[in-house]
């Protein structure tokens, strides 16, 4: 299993960031750690990163480009984790009814390696949501139609479905193809990581085709409604663009479950509802439903 960690710009802090995060790990080696950066920047990440035995490999400017060198240099097939340069804490429940169970995780690879063990489709992510009542009641591990964003998120490398023409909506454009082949993605929804998605300076989204300041609207308006030209898109997600405030960016929108369910051919959803949990104790199937 490799990680990567695509970066840009972000050598001042992807130390006390990502890597950090990583650092704490009990079962994570550095050498099979990955940082995507691009040529001009790769010394001043060598220096900010000469602590951490990390590898890298050199990409074209942007984040759609960065995924693509990575799954170009990883054999078909090989397990890989995307994780952004941002994350700045990874927190996991225990139990999802009491929250003081929500701690730092300190063995990440463990984890990993349990979802790669159950992982018969393409693809898994990690929440980044940290409502404790948004999440209560939810299983550990689910399959079900889902988005699979990017900020952390991983599977068995497959350059068809993982590599997009551009980096906006790149998550979006992935996740139809994934519906499509697979008709959902695994979610550890009991584990999250903190981003501030775009916020912070420097970052993919400032390496790419998202705009900034004032061109950001018109940007992101552009290239959302690219994506809805791609494979799959308007089959699981609304035709209509979707304004994001809090963002400020337009993006696109995932469709209803129950809008779902009818076009996914085999619908299934399957469920672990405890912590590492071995075997699942609900699989549901479209007939369930109908």
């Amino acid at each position: 299993m490799k990680i990567v960690v695509r970066s840009y710009d972000r050598f001042d802090s992807i130390v006390n960031k990502t890597i950090g995060v990583l650092g704490k790990q009990k079962d994570i080696d550095f050498r099979n750690v990955y940082v995507v950066v691009v040529e001009d920047q790769i010394d001043r990440y060598r220096a900010a990163l000469k602590d951490y035995p990390v590898k890298y490999i050199l990409s074209e400017v942007g984040g759609h480009n960065a995924i693509k060198a990575a799954c170009e240099y990883f054999p078909s097939g090989s397990p890989l984790v995307f994780m952004d340069d941002d994350l700045q804490k990874l927190k996991i429940w225990k139990d999802i009814d009491d929250h003081k169970t929500n701690t730092d995780v300190e063995n990440l690879g463990e984890y990993l390696n349990y979802i790669f063990d159950r992982l018969h489709t393409t693809a898994f992510w990690v929440d980044y949501t940290q409502n404790h009542m948004f999440k209560k009641g939810k299983p550990f591990l689910e399959f079900k139609a889902r988005k699979c964003s990017g900020a952390f998120w991983g599977g068995w490398n497959n350059r068809e479905i993982f590599i997009t023409p551009f980096g906006h909506q790149d998550d979006n454009i992935r996740t139809a193809k994934l519906l499509e082949k697979d008709g959902g993605v695994w979610s550890f929804n009991w584990m999250n990581c903190s981003t501030f998605c775009g916020r912070n300076a420097g970052g993919m989204q400032s390496s790419g085709d998202r705009g900034n300041g004032l061109d950001r609207l018109e940007k992101s308006k552009e290239y959302a409604a690219l994506a809805l030209e791609q494979p799959f898109v308007t089959k699981f997600f609304e035709s209509e663009l979707n304004f994001e405030e809090s963002n400020n960016m337009w993006a696109l929108k995932l469709k209803k479950i129950k809008d779902l369910k009818k076009v996914i051919p085999h619908y299934q959803e399957i469920v672990y509802s405890q912590f590492m949990q071995n075997e699942p104790n609900k699989i549901e199937s479209l007939e369930s439903f109908f």
